[in-house]
């Protein structure tokens, strides 16, 4: 199982506690459940920068989750979210069988870090 952590930042010209965000990115979550595939899907707002958003996903591949990406329904379903959200970036982890059960998703506070290395550099 692989789980994709993606970051996307609120338009500057909205407010990150507007509901349509939740709205978009839950029906987004409700129509990949029902068209492609249920990634339960769960959304996080940065405390430190609440214009950034992290949603947090489970796809049983990698290639599954790029095969949707190159089909009409990645366009039906997220492109609703261009108005409102500009990309951050995306990464994909392998996870255990359990999916977002092996996460501690019950926990007050969670931390995202993303580390850059230098090539040939441990």
């Amino acid at each position: 199982m692989i789980l994709e952590i993606c970051q996307l930042k609120v338009k500057s010209n909205l407010s990150p506690s507007d509901p349509s965000l939740l709205k978009v990115l839950s029906k987004a979550r409700t129509e990949l459940k029902e068209r492609v595939h249920n990634t339960n899907s769960r959304f996080y707002q940065c405390i430190e920068d609440p214009t950034l958003i992290y949603i947090l996903g489970v796809w049983p591949s990698l290639a599954r989750h790029t095969e949707f990406l190159k089909t009409p329904e990645k366009s039906d379903i997220l492109d609703s979210q261009e108005d409102l959200f500009d990309f951050g970036w995306i990464l994909h982890l392998e996870i255990g069988e359990r999916g977002m059960d092996e996460l501690p998703l019950e926990a007050p506070v969670m931390a995202i870090t993303r580390l850059f290395m230098k090539d040939g550099e441990e």
